[in-house]
Parts: C-alpha cells; sequence; structure tokens
C-alpha cells in the first residue's frame, strides 16, 4: 500500500472517530427530564425555599393591546388553591378554583361553574405542586431536545401533568430558567394554541418569577403582563370560598 493511500486511510479512520466522539458528546450531553426540571428549580430559588411557602400573590399591570391596560390579582395556594381577578375596561371578571369546583364571573356570561377541558386547564393552572415539579404532579414528560425559543438555545420537554392539556416548555440552555411554554385550551371557540413567554426573572423575596409573561393565542392577541408586587403567605383559606352567585348555581 503507497504511502498515499496508508495516509488517506488514516485520515479517513481519524475522521469517523472524531464524528463518533462528537456525536457520543452530544448524547451525552443531553439532561433528563430531572436534571432539567431540578436545574430550574433551583435557578428560581431552590426547593428548601419553595416549601417555606403555601401561598402567593401577585398583583400585574396588563397591556391588552387595542383593549387597553387592566389590572390582575392572582393567588395561588396549597395544594391547588387559586383565585384570579382581572379589572379591565371592558368590566371585572374573576375566575377562581376551591379545591372542588372551577368558576368564573365576567360581564358578558355572570357567574358561572366552568366544567370539562376549560375546568382542567385552571386546575392544572393553580395546582401548587407543578411550580416545582413535584413528583406526582405529572404523568409523564419527554426531553424532546435543543431547539432555539426567543432567541435563545432551549431544552424543549414535553409534559402531561396530572389534569390539563399537554405542555410543551422551553428551558434555557444556559441559565436553567423556563423561557416559555406551548399548550391547547378550549374555549368557547373550540380549541386554540396559546403562547407564553417568560421574560425578566426577579427575585421577589426568597424566590424568583418572571417579571413580565407575554401570552398570545388567536383569540385574545398579545397581553403583556408585568409583576408589580409579590406578598406570601397572607392568604387566608376565605380568600378561595365560592362567591355567592356562584353558590347559587349549586342549589
Amino acid at each position: 500500500m503507497s504511502l498515499v493511500l496508508r495516509s488517506a486511510r488514516a485520515l479517513a479512520l481519524a475522521t469517523v472517530a472524531v464524528s463518533l466522539s462528537t456525536a457520543t458528546l452530544v448524547a451525552q450531553a443531553v439532561p433528563t427530564v430531572q436534571q432539567i426540571h431540578d436545574r430550574y428549580v433551583e435557578a428560581v430559588g431552590g426547593r428548601a425555599a419553595w416549601a417555606r411557602h403555601t401561598s402567593f400573590t401577585s398583583k400585574s399591570t396588563i397591556t391588552l393591546g387595542a383593549m387597553g391596560t387592566a389590572t390582575s390579582e392572582g393567588t395561588l395556594a396549597r395544594p391547588n388553591l387559586m383565585l384570579f381577578k382581572l379589572v379591565a375596561p371592558f368590566g371585572e371578571i374573576l375566575q377562581g378554583h376551591d379545591g372542588t369546583t372551577v368558576w368564573s364571573v365576567n360581564p358578558m356570561q355572570g357567574p358561572q361553574i366552568v366544567e370539562g377541558k376549560a375546568a382542567d386547564a385552571i386546575r392544572q393552572a393553580g395546582t401548587w405542586a407543578l411550580m416545582t415539579y413535584e413528583p406526582g404532579s405529572y404523568t409523564s414528560a419527554t426531553v424532546v431536545g435543543p431547539a432555539d425559543f426567543e432567541g435563545a438555545k432551549a431544552w424543549q420537554v414535553k409534559m402531561q401533568p396530572i389534569v390539563g392539556p399537554e405542555v410543551t416548555e422551553y428551558f434555557d440552555q444556559a441559565t436553567g430558567l423556563k423561557l416559555g411554554a406551548v399548550a391547547k385550551s378550549e374555549t368557547p371557540m373550540g380549541e386554540i394554541e396559546a403562547r407564553t413567554v417568560f421574560r425578566e426573572y426577579t427575585a421577589y423575596g426568597d424566590l424568583k418569577m418572571p417579571r413580565i409573561v407575554v401570552q398570545s393565542n388567536p383569540m385574545m392577541g398579545e397581553l403583556v403582563s408585568t409583576i408589580e408586587s409579590v406578598e406570601y403567605d397572607k392568604a387566608p383559606p376565605s380568600a378561595f370560598e365560592l362567591p355567592a352567585a356562584v353558590k347559587a348555581l349549586k342549589k
């Protein structure tokens, strides 16, 4: 075998070896779902910090595009209690979950008991354990792989929570923070895809939360929510009781 042929063969073998090694390193670099979730929880304050709290209330200003601006107040409490109030130019909207009943009150439809997929989506939003991906808060999760999200390199994770629709989430490869999520949601007009983007993680006490949340869907367009304040452990159990108008629907 000539020197030229031997050199070409050696070069080819070396190229294959480098390619295989690179592929192995890339495969090894893909984290597990648990590693992604653990890194995120640590980045926003850690499990110990979350465990110290039983509830939190955030107050925000929301830009509604052509509809003007609104204010909102949202409260979550263990294990699955939720109350949300929106005050907008078109009126006041209330929505909640007392652990059993999902309900809403709005100017167009009045008081309602929410059921079906719409209720499951609200239950999902109010599940405290999902905020830190505790065991039992989801039935399955898979790392799809690397992806670009809002100009950042992310890990794409598909997750089926214990209640509500499947969610695709994106976690920043550099910081571990959650960049956003995409999910289908049920509306009176049918199923739509909603996209959420989290920006400017800010420390509120011992936990970090995205100061700006951008939500967009075909029905509402783009809504930009900016946190004004967050307080912990101030919500009494009575805060989640059904309004009188909703209680009347259950009689």
